[in-house]
């Protein structure tokens, strides 16, 4: 396994040509509401990591895949996509570069069609939580109203590479991430919080 810092793999995906697939182990800081939904009591968990795994393809134009799920599903060819509302896509489509309102650096982002994810599991520290146990402190899922006429949705995701933990792709595994030195040294601290 090579490892990488965050700046070497988007160097790396943006050098790239044509559609690529990839295949990519993510952690990241779920938002949670600050009360229940259902209920309106407040959230008792801070510090929760949402673990999953993600396959898919890199450098897609999203107006032709929409397009061509319509064509298999025998409906009229009549997307295009909008104008991108934030961040600056690579010329290869597949790195989003954006620097935050009231911030200085730049963050990346990988573009991505997801052809297919696990199901993912939630954690506060070592210990996985039910997903069950969250369900009302987590945001609701959209479907794009864009594609209203699809049966099958193409899922366009723009994933932080500072949250991919590893990414295999062109027959490679990489450890990615400028969290990999803090790990190999043992200075990365991470520490659940229940309030």
């Amino acid at each position: 396994m090579k490892h990488l810092s965050v700046a070497e793999f988007v160097e790396m995906v943006e050098e790239l040509k044509g559609c690529t697939a990839i295949s990519l182990d993510t952690e990241t800081e779920p938002k949670l509401l600050k009360k229940s939904r259902g209920t309106g009591e407040p959230c008792n968990y801070e510090n929760i990591s949402k673990v999953g795994t993600l396959a898919g393809l890199l450098g897609v134009c999203y107006s032709n895949a929409v397009n061509n799920q319509l064509g298999r599903e025998d409906k009229p060819l009549q997307f295009e996509s909008q104008e991108r509302k934030w961040g600056t896509l690579s010329a290869n489509r597949m790195i989003v570069s954006h620097i935050p309102k009231g911030q200085t650096a730049t963050r990346y982002y990988l573009q991505m069609v997801v052809q297919s994810a696990t199901t993912p599991i939630y954690k506060w520290g070592n210990t996985v939580i039910n997903k069950d146990e969250l369900r009302d402190f987590l945001p609701l899922d959209n479907d794009p109203r864009t594609q209203a006429d699809l049966d099958k949705k193409v899922i366009l995701r723009d994933i932080a590479v500072e949250n991919i933990v590893t990414a295999r792709m062109l027959g490679e595994e990489y450890r990615i991430g400028d969290r990999v030195e803090a790990e190999r040294t043992g200075t990365e601290t991470r520490t659940p919080v229940r309030v």
